[in-house]
């Protein structure tokens, strides 16, 4: 049976536990009702929604996930039932990541995970850009640490959005220069941001449906509050679902600049400015100073039509090769992460990032 995305945009909204089901209801009136079965994941954006507590236990006694989205489309809070038992594979992940070799080798497949599908999801009249992150991506190897390989992941990002300019005038039109993070400066990096918190959202769960500490990660820094783990396996996703859904909107003008406004963000804390850097980039960043600075995000009736697509997206299937059968996009996910459980268990001896050509294009490999 197909598994659900619940998501819950309108305030004034409450959300009961009826039999097996969820029953959303406005002024008192019956607006939806889900069954309990279908779930997996149950999203609320922004504020004035009400949940029971029957609901809630409901959810977590399933292993459903709830998530929290602000008003700004940040992820704020996820609520989940007891934490993972599994003790023997967090401790083998423990070892793994206290191995600098291993660390940085494991790094180098997440990263050449990532350039191979931003390389591939380029356009052909891109091939210029294309080449060049060829180039960058045969210089993986002679990284020495992880600064190193973080300067060649930036390199290589910077390539490939400035090909997707290329590509797509429309694109400049909208102001978009580079990519930044917050606030965002254009609506093409509001909407980005907003798909990329839902895939981290999505590889956070399955990272600890499989057993892990979404804090321990190798390509991205440990920091507070930060799931690098999650992030780390998300990166070679992005140019998969986010970004081929958020040009497919912007192309055919589902989405427009009307959809978009202009808002000034609050100047963060260190924690929520952690959990910013934690979606975007795993890096470190000064705190923001002097005033709080003006970003874009979507209008509500934008954001349920970007939802939809997502959802669409998430649900589609294709070609998974490592079984020669076709998932959907939201199931490769958590197959990824349990092929690295495998690796990490001593199951197998490497990592192969989920490609959008063929896996064996991704040349590089963890070494023991």
């Amino acid at each position: 049976m197909a598994t659900t995305t619940l998501y819950v945009t309108e305030p004034g909204t409450s959300v009961h536990k009826a039999d097996e089901r969820l029953v959303l209801k406005r002024q008192n009136r019956i607006v939806g009702e889900v069954p309990l079965i279908n779930l997996q994941q149950v999203v609320v954006v922004g504020r004035g929604v009400d949940f029971s507590t029957e609901a809630m236990l409901a959810l977590t006694a399933r292993q459903i996930d709830l998530c929290f989205f602000s008003r700004n489309l940040r992820l704020e809070a996820r609520v989940s039932g007891e934490v993972s038992l599994h003790s023997h594979l967090r401790f083998l992940h423990a070892r793994y990541v206290d191995n600098p070799a291993r660390q940085l080798n494991l790094a180098r497949v997440f990263v050449a995970g990532k350039l191979h599908n931003q390389r591939q999801a380029l356009p052909v009249q891109a091939a210029p850009y294309e080449r060049r992150m060829a180039r960058l991506m045969s210089r993986l190897e002679t990284a020495r640490d992880l600064e190193m390989l973080r300067g060649f992941e930036g390199q290589g990002a910077a390539l490939y959005f400035e090909g997707l300019r290329h590509s797509f005038p429309f694109l400049r039109e909208y102001g978009f220069a580079r990519r930044d993070y917050y606030p965002p400066p254009d609506p093409v990096n509001a909407i980005l941001s907003f798909g990329y918190s839902l895939l981290t959202r999505e590889t956070l769960a399955a990272v600890q449906r499989v057993g892990f500490d979404p804090y321990l990660g190798f390509f991205h820094a440990i920091n507070y509050g930060r799931p690098s783990l999650a992030l780390d396996l998300m990166e070679e996703f992005r140019p998969v679902i986010v970004d081929r859904v958020v040009i497919e909107l912007l192309e055919r003008k589902v989405i427009g600049l009307a959809d978009f406004e202009r808002v000034v963000a609050p100047l963060p804390s260190a924690d929520e400015e952690n959990k910013v850097q934690a979606v975007e980039t795993g890096m470190e960043r000064d705190s923001p100073a002097g005033p709080p600075k003006a970003g874009w995000r979507l209008k509500p009736a934008a954001r349920t039509l970007f939802l939809e697509s997502y959802e669409k997206k998430m649900e589609s299937y294709v070609f998974y090769p490592p079984e020669s059968r076709n998932h959907t996009l939201r199931r490769i996910i958590e197959l990824q992460v349990r092929q690295f459980a495998a690796l990490i268990r001593g199951e197998t001896g490497q990592y192969r990032p989920y490609a959008l050509v063929a896996a064996s294009k991704v040349k590089v490999k963890v070494r023991g």
